[in-house]
């Protein structure tokens, strides 16, 4: 080949890598300048979003050095998705160039509610780290802080801006702008305290109102009102959640336990179209009614279903577009329901004329809402731009119209049932005078022999009736006597001694109460609570009292019923009348024989000093517990006999010394078996 082809195919080819070269170089350029911000020496109209020049880089580890972060991956601009934001350790990049000629770019980038940790700017190639500078919201705001990183950018110069975030808030409030340096940016683009008020009181009202209407149904029995329930509660928990959301309050989460962007209020809606619907249907019984619009109710039942699952699903996932679509099926809801409105206006179906005006309320502020929200007209800082505001409005006026439909529903049950309760009582009273017309024929016949009959049980029950009562007035007085006893001896302050004496007094009071349930006890029985009875009385006389019981080796205690507490008041005479002035104390013996085959005999024998010695001393209350005691046992005994055909005998003998002297006392019980 001639030396002069060479040249011109290499001339040929250089030109080729030239102009490739060239056009690979202008791509690169138009790539890397989707990724720059370009600013002539200022800030348009002082405020610029640089939302969509962020690039963003996820570290999930939270250990990765700057200088690897920086050499890594940096992904396209924001694109809808929240995920990428929601991490808790996201880099994100900026990169601004000043084209001006001349003028130095000063600005702020703000950031919004996001914790930043770092902040890192690259001017040509050297990479220093910036300070945050944190600004306190203004009062109004119910949020807490911000950041504000100062941009400082020479004519014809690049930086390019690092920035580490560690907590996301909420997405609503995150949308990085830069402001000149001379404007003081104004954070109001929360709702102001005017809605907050609003809604606390709305949230109030509904769950107040709930509650009202579920205790009305469990006291009434009434599903109608447990439905109106419903309905308030979940318009309660749905203006709470808009409150939460609104207000970044972050009282609810996620399923992941993360906080949230996405608001709970649209699953909520769905909610409260099934509950007004279930309310609607018990409300007018549509099912008994008009069998179509039921069948139709059952479909929207069935769409609403699907849409709180759908809902439910992309709130708790956190996906922003599947949210949205589901705030836009909450419009084909409403639709739905004012078909169905319209069904029932024309249908013959009474008192839905209050329901019905309510409904279209809540349906016309629902609609303004979602289509606020869809539609994306929404002013965040107007009162009336809120879209929860209108549906607030909306459920005031529906409620009051539901309120007085229940108020009129509850008038025409009331005399519905005076209208039945009449009409029994004319049949009642009819009823009853021809069965008393037959009655008194009858009775003429039987009379005598009726009369005679219940005269007979009348006596008998008056008799048991009298030894209940008795009984009854014993078992206080024989507590208040050991609780007499267990007053002096806790004075004395001795641990061990009250314990022993403690634990006699609660096996006493069990016998006595197990024994005042029953009309007689066994013997066996009688003597265990006549014994402990004695050992505390003893315990508390500090041993004066001795006690010994004689009983008879041909008595089998387990098999011989007498009356409970009889013997115990004449105990506990010899013991207070008898032996307490007695300063060396005595003994107690109680005999037990059978006098005969059906009669036992029991002898109660102290050596106290008499009743004579006794009367002497004007022991008031010694004598009015004994007249108490002694009194109501007469009478057991004398009803006893009375009820039983018995003849149980009391007898009481004054005991003597050699000298004849009071020696104390003799009492003697007979008592049939």
């Amino acid at each position: 080949m001639k030396p002069y082809n060479c040249l011109k195919i290499f001339s040929i080819i250089s030109a080729l890598l030239m102009f490739g070269q060239e056009v690979l170089s202008q791509r690169n350029e138009a790539e890397e300048s989707k990724d720059i911000l370009y600013l002539n020496g200022k800030i348009p109209n002082d405020r610029l979003s640089v939302l969509q020049f962020m690039m963003y880089q996820r570290d999930f580890s939270n250990a990765k050095p700057f200088n690897e972060i920086s050499k890594g991956v940096f992904t396209h601009q924001f694109d809808g998705d929240l995920k990428k934001f929601k991490d808790k350790n996201l880099w994100m990049r900026l990169t601004i160039k000043n084209t001006h000629q001349k003028d130095t770019l000063t600005s702020k980038l703000y950031f919004g509610e996001r914790k930043v940790a770092d902040v890192y700017e690259r001017k040509d190639a050297e990479i220093t780290k910036q300070n945050i500078v944190w600004r306190k919201k203004s009062e109004e705001s119910l949020s807490k802080e911000v950041v504000e990183i100062p941009i400082k950018i020479a004519p014809q110069q690049t930086i390019t801006y690092w920035i580490k975030s560690t907590e996301f808030i909420n997405f609503s409030y995150f949308s990085p702008e830069l402001f000149s340096e001379n404007v003081k940016k104004e954070y109001n683009n929360e709702p102001d305290t005017l809605l907050f008020v609003f809604l606390c009181l709305i949230t109030g009202v509904c769950f107040f109102m709930g509650i009202f209407a579920l205790v009305q149904s469990v006291y009434n029995k009434d599903s109608t009102y447990g439905y109106w329930s419903f309905y308030l509660l979940v318009n309660a928990f749905l203006f709470f959640a808009e409150l939460d959301h609104l207000y970044c309050l972050t009282i609810i989460q996620n399923l992941k336990g993360e906080l949230y962007y996405h608001p709970w209020s649209v699953p909520g809606h769905f909610l409260v179209s099934m509950a007004y619907i279930l309310f609607l249907n018990s409300f007018l019984r549509i099912k008994e009614h008009n069998s179509k619009i039921y069948r139709y109710m059952k479909w929207v039942i069935l769409f609403i279903s699907i849409g709180f699952a759908f809902a439910f699903f992309a709130v708790s996932n956190y996906e922003l577009n599947l949210t949205n679509f589901a705030g836009t099926l909450v419009l084909v809801t409403n639709l739905l329901i004012l078909i169905l409105s319209i069904k029932i206006f024309r249908a013959d179906i009474p008192q839905k004329k209050l329901i019905l005006v309510g409904t279209f309320g809540v349906l016309l502020g629902a609609t303004i809402g979602v289509c606020l929200e869809v539609f994306e007209l929404k002013n965040m800082a107007v009162f009336l731009s809120v879209p929860i505001v209108f549906y607030a409005i909306g459920s005031i006026w529906e409620l009051a119209l539901f309120s007085l439909a229940l108020s009129e529903r509850t008038k025409l049950l009331q005399a519905e049932n005076q209208t039945l309760q009449q009409k029994y009582t004319e049949n009642l009273e009819n009823e009853l005078s021809k069965q008393s017309a037959e009655i008194n024929n009858k009775n003429k016949l039987i009379e005598n022999q009726k009369i005679a009959q219940l005269t007979n049980e009348f006596e008998n029950k008056i008799a048991e009736t009298e030894i209940s009562a008795l009984r009854s007035q014993m078992n206080p007085h024989f507590i208040f006597n050991c609780l007499n006893s267990i007053k002096l001896y806790t004075l004395e302050n001795d641990s061990k001694a009250a314990s022993d004496y403690l634990t006699k007094f609660s096996r006493l009071i069990r016998l006595v109460l197990e024994n005042s349930r029953s009309e007689k006890v066994t013997l066996e029985n009688e003597l265990a609570t006549l014994q402990l009875y004695i050992e505390m009385e003893a315990m508390r006389f500090k041993d004066k009292v001795k006690f010994r019981f004689d009983i008879a080796k041909e008595i089998d205690q387990q098999f011989i019923d007498i009356p409970p507490l009889l013997i115990q008041p004449f105990v506990e005479n010899a013991i207070w009348h008898g032996l307490m002035h007695k300063e060396a104390g005595g003994t107690i013996c109680l005999n037990i024989a059978l006098k005969a085959e059906n009669l036992l005999r029991i002898e109660i024998i102290d050596d106290g000093v008499g009743r004579e010695k006794s009367a002497e001393y004007k022991s008031k209350s010694a004598t009015r517990n004994k007249s108490f005691g002694m009194k109501v046992t007469s009478e057991r005994i004398e009803l006893i006999n009375q009820i039983y055909k018995t003849n149980t005998q009391v007898e009481i003998i004054d005991l003597k010394d050699f000298n004849k002297q009071p020696n104390g006392t003799k009492v003697i019980l007979n008592i049939p078996i």
